[in-house]
């Protein structure tokens, strides 16, 4: 099934047509769902969709991160 939705979505992409696309996802289909269970189970990226990450996780801003590393400048005095 996983095959076909690949086909599918390669000739749609206008990739190939399908017989190259439907060859090279048979070639490479361990591959392929190897690398996709690694990046959507990989524990960095999953915390933070299911909200468990550790402290040392949480996501910040471009803000937060400025307010941080200004908080240690000492005053300067004209």
């Amino acid at each position: 099934m996983l095959i076909t939705i690949a086909t599918q979505f390669c000739v749609l992409k206008k990739i190939e047509d399908k017989p190259v696309c439907k060859g090279a996802i048979t070639e490479m289909i361990n591959y392929i769902v190897t690398s996709l269970w690694a990046h959507i189970f990989d524990p960095h990226l999953a915390c933070h969709k299911i909200r468990l990450c550790p402290k040392e996780y949480d996501i910040l801003t471009l803000a937060d991160y400025a307010k941080d590393v200004l908080a240690g400048k000492p005053n300067k005095t004209q």
